[in-house]
């Protein structure tokens, strides 16, 4: 779900999004890992605490 108001259609390429001299972490996937046994977080979850540890 997209809301226009947050943001502007980007018309360029993927490759002009992302820097050679950057590194970039992709979290992908189904959410399938979330339940028991396993219960890893969901990306969402990931981010949102890494932001509270880094920007209290």
């Amino acid at each position: 779900m997209v809301n226009d108001e947050f943001f502007d259609l980007f018309e360029g390429s993927f490759t002009d999004l992302l820097s050679y001299d950057e590194k970039y972490t992709f979290l992908a996937g189904a959410g399938i890992s979330m339940d028991a046994p396993t219960k890893i977080p969901s990306a969402r979850e990931i981010v949102r605490t890494m932001l509270e540890l880094c920007a209290p």
